[in-house]
């Protein structure tokens, strides 16, 4: 563990208060860690979020805890995520419009092609009410794309606390 408290100045955390400031620098002085945050994120005045190079660190001076939450990249989630966002832009969107063309064509064409009971008059008629039932159902159920949500609180910083286990947990020290 550090010998004092890493050094968080104005030009490392320059959108932070002091007393934020002091918070941070007790976090990462109770849980052994000296390189200084990327960013900070105050819940209220007692806690606060502080954002490491793959990490973050949860600080409640309420309850005198600090919680460090590692996190491992991962690549296939990163970049199912990265065209999730269409990050890809003009290229991605034409990508992901000719993919559902031609899953429309494949499932279309699907529901033809086994005569009987077991295709669209018997089956297959089944399974094509459930897929266009699904999708209606959700959007009357949630209100559809015109429900304007109102603004609501943030949660209480205990729901943010992780739970103690696998990640590292430190008492913070009294200012």
């Amino acid at each position: 563990a550090p010998a004092s408290a890493p050094p968080l100045g104005q030009d490392v955390l320059p959108g932070a208060r002091p007393e934020e400031r002091a918070l941070a620098a007790r976090a990462l002085l109770a849980l052994g860690l000296d390189e200084p945050p990327e960013d900070l994120f105050a819940i209220d005045g007692q806690s606060l979020e502080l954002y490491l190079p793959g990490a973050t660190v949860y600080a409640d001076a309420r309850a005198m805890r600090a919680t460090l939450d590692r996190r491992e990249p991962r690549v296939i989630l990163r970049a199912a995520n990265w065209l999730h966002l269409n990050r890809g832009k003009k290229g991605w969107t034409q990508v992901a419009d000719l993919y559902a063309v031609l899953l429309l064509f494949l499932a279309t064409t699907g529901m033809f092609m086994l005569p009987g009971r077991r295709g669209l008059r018997g089956r297959g008629a089944i399974l094509v009410a459930a897929g266009v039932a699904i999708p209606i159902l959700y959007v009357v159920g949630s209100g559809g794309p015109n429900r304007h949500e109102e603004a609501t609180a943030p949660p209480p910083p205990e729901a943010l606390d992780p739970a103690p286990g696998a990640n590292g947990v430190g008492e913070l020290s009294a200012p």
